[in-house]
Formats: structure tokens, sequence, C-alpha cells
């Protein structure tokens, strides 16, 4: 009958029937195979045509046999109802109550367990319903849900979606870990990144992108670092990028989106209709006027999960690292819904707001302590200071350490250099003592040499008799004594002369 009204040829009409009739199966476990049975109702598991028959089949479950529009995809169907104040009215069971007896008409049976009810309210007091009930088994009321892959909050935040998706990309690193340690390519192994654990992380982007804090893209950019890292070890993030050739995931998750929004500006794409009619006017915007804002203790609550989350206590107070993390918590508080922190809010009001919730928590600590018998009444901000405090007090103490691990090192570093500078003067000590044992060698003086010179002629003239010099010249001090050829006797006598003249000039 459906394919009836589906305008399908009877001669098709008749072979699908060929198709369906006396149907049966049986199940394979190994070697053994239970008995043949017989299919009274469904289509054959593992043929071609059996999901065509499945869409044929809730082909008229549509929204108008329900008052509220009906989502399908496959086997899944979501409808939702948004109730107005004050009435407060839900009529979504009557729709539930169409499709069991849609389903019952078509032998099929809605799954109780599996179907839940979500509810979305940012209301301080939640306005209560009656519990939706399928064949009147009530539905469980849950704060999160997984919709064909993506995990929703009641809150409409990101946190369980992404957490979610961080572990299961977690999980599959440990198969990258020990390929690297079997000594798999570097280029197989950006592969495998790439097809097994990044797509984990890129489901459906275009609906979440646009409203993930930055924690959370911190989050799942931390999960590429730690792949990249198993591959190269010994770069760092940026170097490795440049050498696999990657881009950050949220650059990818960027160009993602700007790809479908251009796809949806088609006229022929499904989703064009979803658009907003484009404007023709001018539209003028009143400035604003800045108003004064003022902590309220649920602001101060989400400050301080902000803190623990961000941990800007971990460096030093006053440094960069401290001043980019207290900017990424007001950034992440600006982005809570509903929460009302002002736009203008930046690091220092964060900061500032911070340490006076902290100084009066300590002065308030130190008053209790010194009180007896009085039991200090521990609300969720007071837990949330406890718990900041104590980490805080871990951090000083390894500052403390570091310090004095500093300091010691100096010290030894001084004692080395001071011994250095001792040896070197011993050994400069030892080299003069030395010098002061070597005896200076004594210059032969003009006269001196004249009476040696007179004594060696004297001691050539017995032995040979006399001879003659021939010319030349004997250098004295700075005086230069030439003299002709003659005998022995007349040559001494003008060195001796020259002697003279010489010792009278210097």
């Amino acid at each position: 009958m459906k394919l009836t009204n589906l305008d399908v040829p009877p001669i098709l009409i008749n072979w699908c029937a060929n198709f369906l009739q006396d149907r049966q199966l049986r199940v394979k476990l190994g070697e053994i195979r239970s008995n043949w049975k017989q299919i009274k109702a469904g289509v054959p598991q593992g043929t071609i045509l059996g999901p065509l028959f499945f869409l044929v089949m809730i082909n008229d479950l549509t929204t108008t046999t329900t008052t509220h529009p009906l989502y399908k995809y496959v086997d899944d169907c979501s409808t939702y109802e948004v109730v107005s104040r004050p009435a407060c009215n839900s009529i979504l069971q009557l729709d539930i109550s169409t499709i069991c007896d849609w389903s019952n008409t078509n032998n099929m049976r809605l799954n109780a367990k599996k179907t839940k009810e979500f509810r979305v309210s940012f209301l301080q007091s939640e306005p209560e319903f009656d519990h939706l009930t399928i064949n009147g088994s009530p539905l469980e009321v849950v704060d999160s849900f997984k919709l064909l892959g993506i995990t929703l909050s009641s809150d409409l935040s990101w946190n369980i979606h992404v957490s979610n998706i961080s572990a299961k990309a977690s999980k599959r690193l440990y198969a990258l870990r020990i390929m690297k340690r079997h000594g798999v390519p570097v280029k197989n192994l950006i592969s495998i990144f790439c097809s097994f654990i990044r797509p984990v992380l890129e489901y459906a982007c275009q609906v979440w992108h646009s409203s993930l804090p930055l924690m959370l893209s911190d989050q799942i950019e931390h999960i590429q670092k730690r792949a990249l890292k198993i591959v190269f070890p010994h770069h760092s993030y940026a170097e490795a990028l440049d050498k696999a050739k990657l881009k950050t995931l949220q650059e990818r998750r960027e160009i993602q989106c700007l790809s479908l929004y251009q796809s949806i500006l088609k006229d022929d794409n499904k989703l064009n209709n979803l658009l907003p009619s484009p404007i023709t006017h001018k539209v003028g915007i009143k400035p604003q006027k800045a108003k004064n804002f003022r902590w309220k203790p649920k602001h101060d609550i989400s400050l301080l999960i902000e803190v623990i989350s961000t941990e800007p206590y971990r460096w030093r107070h006053g440094s960069r690292e401290c001043g980019e993390a207290f900017r990424r918590v007001a950034e992440n508080l600006k982005l809570i819904p509903n929460s009302a922190f002002p736009i203008s809010l930046n690091q220092r009001g964060v900061r500032t707001r911070f340490f006076e919730l902290l100084d009066s928590f300590k002065k308030q600590e130190s008053t209790e302590a010194r009180a007896t018998g009085i039991d200090a009444e521990f609300d969720e901000k007071t837990q949330l200071l406890t718990d900041i405090h104590n980490r805080m007090k871990d951090f000083e103490l390894g500052f403390v350490q570091e310090i004095e691990k500093k300091q010691e090192q100096q010290e030894k570093e001084k004692a080395t250099a001071e011994e250095m500078q001792r040896k070197a003067s011993e050994k400069l000590g030892e080299t003069s003592q030395r010098k002061e044992l070597v005896t200076p060698s004594k210059k032969r003086k003009s006269t001196e040499f004249v009476e040696n010179l007179k004594q060696k002629e004297e001691g050539n003239r017995l032995n040979k008799g006399s001879y003659k010099y021939s010319r030349g010249r004997i250098k004295i001090g700075r005086t230069k004594a030439r003299f002709p050829t003659r005998d022995a006797k007349s040559n001494v006598g003008a060195i001796e002369n020259a002697a003279t003249i010489s010792s009278s000039n210097v």
C-alpha cells in the first residue's frame, strides 16, 4: 500500500512482494548454524533493499501527523516543543501518543529505554512538568544525550562533548605510540593520525566551533600536540606542524565552517532556506552606556571555577604566563550563557577580584583559627577558595624549593671559582720563586772587553809574533770604532780610545 501511494509501478510492487515473501533466516557462529526461522515482519538484514524498504516504511511519519516538527535520520526520530511562560503547559505528550499509535499500526515498537527526555531551561526555579511516557513507561530525564554523534548538554555548553571526543582520541594515541616504537616511517605515522585520530576531533565541527570557548579549543588542540610529539619528539609544536605540513585544528575548523557557509549560499542547497533574509536598510545602533558591574556570589563561583580550570597560580604573580592565564579566564567568563558578565571584563578586573576573594578568605581563616569551638560554614564558594588556597600553597612550596636549589647551585659555583682562583695564585707564586732562584746573566762591560782583548793579544804576540789585523769594525755600546790596518799594538790603542769615548757618551 505504501509503495502504491508513492506511485511505484505495479510490476515493481509485485517484484518487491515476491522478494519479501517466504523469507527465512538463520544465525551462523563459527561452524555452528541455527535452525531456519520464518520472517513474519520487517525486512531481511544484510540485503541491499533492506534500508530502502525501511525508508519507505517510515516515509508517512511526517509533521502532518504531529503538532510539533519531526526530525528523522534513518532510525532516529526527534521532536521538540518550546514552552512559553507563564502558562508552562506542555502538549508534547499528545505527539508522543500519536507516534506510538503509528508504530503499533505498522507493527513496530518504540524502545522506551532508548528514548530520553531532554530539557533546556535557564530559569532559577525550573518549572515542573509531567513526565512523558511511552505505552505507560515514563521516559528518563537527562541533562545530556548524544544525537547523531554530538553530545548536547542542558546548559548548551560543549564541555561534555569535547571531553568525550578528547578521551576517544587519546585512546587512539596509544596505537600511534606503539607504531612509532616499532619503527614505522614518519610519513605513515602522519597519515594514520590524519585518517584515524584527527577525524574524531573534527566530527561535525561546523555545529559547535562558533560557540567553542578558548579553554575547550586548547583542550582539543592538545591532542594534536601530543600526537606530533610522538612523531617528532625533539621539536616544538610549531616546528612539528611545519615538518608534517599540517595546520592547527582551529584553523582547519574555521576553513570547514567557511566552506559549509559558501555551499549553503547556493540556491539548490537544502539549508539555503534557513538563511536569514538580507538586510536592505541601514540599521542604527544606539551606543550603550557603560554600567558599573557588581560582583555577585554566582559571579564569584563562576570565577573560582574558571581559576581552578586555568590555574593561573602555577606561574609567578606578575609574569607573562600568569597574565595570559587570567586573560583566558576573563574570555571564558564572558562566553558563559546568561552570566551577565560585561563585554569590558578584562584580565585586570578578574585578577583584582580573585585576590580580593583570596585575601578575605585568608583573614576569615586566621580569625577562625584563633577562635576555639566554632565550626565554620563551608558553602560552595568557601570550598572552592579552600581548594585554590591549598593548591597555591603547594605551588609556593615548589617555588621556595626551586629558589633554594638555585641558591645552592650558585654557592657551589662560587666555591668552585674561589678554589680555581686559589690554585691559580699558588701556581703564580711558585713561578715567581723559581724566577728569583735563577742567577741572572752578567753583562760584560766595555772595560772588561778591552782587558780581555789585551790578554788575547798578548798571548798571540808571544806565540806567533806580531801580525796585522785586517780592516774591520768593532761595535762597543752605541759607538762604532773604525780603524785601518796596522800592527796589533796600535789597534789596541785605538780600541782603548773608542771604549773611553763610548763610556763618556753613555
